[in-house]
């Protein structure tokens, strides 16, 4: 396997990919609570819908806050990416494993990094965004990149479900043969 972290063992693997979660939680829970949340203005596609958005953080007092998550998220790429690739690179074992590797579950660890690295221009965006740059085409690239990120990321989550669930259930049905 040529993929990025395919040269660690499965037990290194799967060490990377609890901590890397553990931390993702942990480090999740240190995001401000903003309402209208964040994403509203990862999304906000046009300068109107910007400044409905940062208008009403600045009403409320956490235009600070919403900077503060920008700046938080810089840290916490790093623990959702690693997540994210070692669960890829698991499952394109587990895919192998139960004979059902379909190119893209190859693919996976790749669109994992790229997320990540998506995320970080998202967030040159939005720290735009946020310190009055609402000009396009900022809205609109910030939203593009936005979408392509959060696309790469229900890929990659629903892609290693779907591989660990029929790998499992595989496992399954042979051990209840062997029974």
């Amino acid at each position: 396997m040529n993929a990025p972290l395919g040269v660690l063992r499965d037990s290194e693997l799967a060490t990377l990919f609890v901590i890397a979660t553990g931390a993702t939680l942990v480090w999740f829970s240190l995001f401000p609570r903003l309402r209208p949340n964040i994403i509203a203005l990862e999304l906000a596609p046009t300068t109107t819908c910007v400044r409905k958005v940062v208008g009403a953080w600045t009403s409320r007092g956490l235009l600070g806050d919403a900077k503060r998550s920008v700046v938080i998220d810089l840290v916490w790429i790093p623990f959702y990416t690693a997540m994210l690739a070692s669960a890829a690179v698991l499952a394109e074992r587990a895919a192998a494993a139960a004979e059902i590797s379909p190119p893209v579950v190859a693919m996976l660890v790749y669109v994992a990094l790229t997320a990540g690295v998506l995320d970080y221009l998202e967030n040159a965006g939005l720290w735009r965004l946020l310190t009055g740059h609402e000009a396009q085409p900022v809205p609109a690239l910030t939203t593009l990149v936005s979408g392509l990120k959060w696309l790469a990321i229900f890929l990659v989550a629903l892609e290693a479900l779907a591989t660990f669930a029929i790998h499992g259930v595989q496992e399954l049905c042979a051990w209840i043969e062997a029974c």
